[in-house]
């Protein structure tokens, strides 16, 4: 589900597998400095989501209960 808090933009990804929930986070976190267009941080994020499931191995939590965090 995503959503927006401040400047920042969260895609969560998750799937239930019998054993745990997987998944991993997207988080577009541009700088006023990068310049870049809605077009190109969706673009960005769309390749990390798609690169990710491509392996079709999810990751469960971790130790602490977070999953994945990728910054783009």
């Amino acid at each position: 589900m995503p959503e927006v808090s401040g400047h920042a933009f969260h895609v969560s990804v998750r799937f239930q597998d019998v054993d745990a929930e997987r998944g991993f986070d997207v988080v577009a976190e541009p700088l006023p400095s990068e310049h870049r267009s809605a077009e190109e941080l969706g673009q960005a994020v769309a390749e990390v989501v798609s690169r990710e499931l491509m392996y079709a191995q999810l990751p469960a939590r971790d130790e602490q209960g977070d999953f994945k965090r990728i910054v783009v």
